[in-house]
């Protein structure tokens, strides 16, 4: 039996109804024993808001308790009111509310980006499942007098915290909610008993590193949605419209994974109760996981239908509700002692006896480590000349032999007049000249700016022209055919040829605030930027993450970042000055997360610096479980 209801449950939580047929709803029975039955009652919400289902239910249950019970129909239906609510949208009103929505369009922020193993989009059949927690009465009763104290209604509170977990683990703390309201107008005295979906959505701008506080933002948030409210009669889907024209997509505020708590309810006095038994199970559908808020006569009540297909990144599905619904209960519950902590606002709430373990657990000050970006690698140099310093498919360096090749490129460098500021193009593959490279640049007192030979022939000559590039550093294989813009002078780094042992390198002339390197972008959203990253501020990210992870001599990194790629600043930088070995994959392996795993067998790789993906595709070549090449690998960084 209990396989039986389960396979029923299975097929319904799921079912798509057809649209275009009679009847949106599903009701089954399925007779247990003893003369019990199990209801199965499943509802398309196209014709349904809360209200309504509340109204079903009721005139059921009336049914039900007498089957002869007059239910009188209401003296209008959906159809009229629709008509009608239609013709009133033309009015002063609606044109005084587009005008309002027509100039925060552009000011509007998209919903909040949340790490998602997988894009939603790429979800072929998602499988929902429904979790539950709850604040108990007294709790709930506390935070509705702390509201009316301080003026704002438990909607507005409920907002905050619901903002404030979000902003936990979004990438920005500015972002938009879709807040569902209900919008029955009074057109008639009989709309209360018409069945139908009278929802309507407003886009709800929040930003939590404005705000003071949960308190504060739970006013700020209150402000805001009754200016939106005033003017919700130009709906939350013709604002997407507007902005579909306006920025030509609208997919960051089509997606918040998240519904939010309807900022108006109904009064929970006002729901039908319910005397057939007890309630077995529920589940919600929605194409995005959706979080929804709501008072029983017991409490406050939070319930999620989180999709299986789209998980948090690293998260079980109950340790990702139980992280959200303790940490919304703990700012409900502390409200309003609660205040919005963290770097930069990000929304981190944090209760105030919590307040300073997270701000110790945040004070990563210290002073900041002198010299240069390769101070290290130099110093290391010094101290074991014959120690490996880089191992790549062409071969091995030792320090020594690294330190005394880049000393005999900076100098030819210097003659060039490279110096401080000047950027130096470095169009090699992975391997050992492409280190010698980015040192030997530095070691001349300019900067480097990493040249992807993979890169199309136009993409090469825009950053050499932009970056204002007038020497490049080549391996002399850079293809049949491969001519350099004009004013480009190239200079082949070539391994083969001999350089005087114990080299000293250039006079020193630049400064820690000098440029170290300029990484571009992608230009995935537009032509590509330059970020440009001075000695000092490279130096300190090194030297921290060494010190975070303990790196040092006996460690080994497994070096997968492109250079252009600012993770390889560390592979290169951190652990070289650490006195570590780099071990470089061979050119085009990118692809190839099974040679990776044959270097860290091969090596002993301790260090893991790169991209999660990357992480994950080497987890999948072996097999979905730690094999043995990865079990001594000490340390994931990136």
């Amino acid at each position: 039996m209990e396989s039986h209801l389960a396979s029923v449950r299975e097929r319904m939580s799921h079912d798509v109804l057809p649209t275009d047929r009679w009847p949106l709803f599903d009701i089954r029975v399925t007779v247990v024993d003893g003369g019990r039955t199990r209801v199965h009652i499943g509802l398309d919400l196209l014709i349904f808001d809360v209200w309504s289902l509340r109204l079903f239910f009721r005139e059921w249950q009336a049914l039900y308790e007498e089957p002869d019970a007059p239910l009188p129909a209401p003296g209008v239906g959906f159809r009229d009111y629709v008509t009608e609510a239609a013709r009133l949208a033309e009015g002063p009103s609606y044109e005084a509310a587009r005008e309002y929505w027509k100039r925060r369009v552009d000011t509007l922020p998209a919903g909040p980006e949340l790490p998602l193993a997988a894009p939603v989009e790429s979800i072929r059949a998602p499988r929902f499942r429904r979790l539950a927690s709850r604040l108990d009465a007294p709790a709930w009763e506390r935070i509705r007098e702390r509201a009316a104290a301080l003026g704002v209604t438990p909607s507005a509170v409920l907002i905050a915290a619901y903002a404030t977990v979000l902003g936990r683990w979004a990438r920005s703390p500015h972002f938009s909610l879709n807040i569902p309201t209900f919008n029955r107008l009074p057109l008639h005295p009989d709309i209360e008993q018409v069945i139908g979906d009278f929802t309507s959505v407003t886009l709800l701008e929040i930003d939590l590193s404005a705000a003071r506080g949960t308190a504060d933002l739970a006013a700020r948030i209150q402000r805001q949605l009754w200016a939106d409210l005033e003017h919700r009669s130009y709906s939350g889907v013709r604002v997407l419209r507007d902005l579909a024209q306006r920025r030509g997509a609208t997919d960051g505020l089509l997606k918040p994974p998240w519904s939010s708590p309807a900022p108006a309810v109904r009064p929970a006095t006002a729901a039908p109760t319910c005397r057939w038994g007890g309630w077995g199970s529920g589940s919600t559908a929605s194409p995005r996981p959706r979080r929804s808020c709501w008072t029983t006569r017991s409490g406050r009540r939070t319930r999620g239908s989180r999709s299986t297909g789209t998980p948090w990144r690293s998260c079980s599905r109950r340790v990702w509700w139980r992280r959200c619904s303790r940490r919304t209960a703990g700012c409900w519950a502390s409200w309003p002692r609660t205040r919005v902590c963290g770097s930069r606002g990000r929304g981190r709430c944090c209760l105030a006896g919590h307040a300073a373990l997270v701000e110790a657990a945040n004070a990563t000050d210290g002073p900041v480590p002198e010299g240069l970006l390769y101070s290290g690698v130099l110093e290391r140099a010094g101290e074991r000349p014959g120690k490996t310093a880089v191992v790549a498919a062409d071969g091995v360096l030792s320090y020594g032999e690294l330190r005394d090749r880049a000393c005999a490129v900076a100098q030819r460098l210097r003659e060039l007049g490279v110096g401080p500021d000047r950027l130096v193009g470095v169009a090699l593959p992975k391997g050992r000249a492409q280190i010698v490279a980015v040192l030997g640049v530095l070691l001349a007192g300019g900067a480097y700016l990493p040249i992807d030979p993979e890169l199309p022939t136009e993409r090469q000559n825009y950053l050499l022209d932009h970056g204002q590039v007038r020497i490049v550093l080549t391996g002399g294989e850079d293809g049949p055919g491969r001519t350099w813009p004009e004013g480009i002078r190239c200079l082949r780094v070539d391994l083969g040829e001999e350089v005087p042992a114990g080299a000293a390198p250039p006079e020193q002339v630049q400064q820690p605030s000098d440029l170290a390197y300029v990484i571009y972008t992608s230009g995935s959203t537009g032509l590509p930027k330059g970020v440009a990253v001075s000695h000092r501020a490279a130096l300190n990210t090194c030297a921290d993450v060494s010190e975070r992870f303990s790196v040092g001599p006996r460690d080994v990194v497994l070096g997968l970042s492109s250079l252009s790629f600012d993770l390889s600043v560390y592979d290169v930088f951190g652990v070289l000055g650490a006195g570590g070995t780099l071990v470089l994959p061979r050119p085009g392996s990118g692809r190839d997360p099974g040679h990776w795993l044959e270097l860290v067998v091969e090596h002993g790789v301790t260090v893991w610096n790169s991209v999660p993906s990357a992480d994950g595709d080497a987890g999948r070549a072996r097999g979905g479980g730690r094999g043995r090449g990865c079990a001594a690998v000490g340390a994931a960084v990136g």
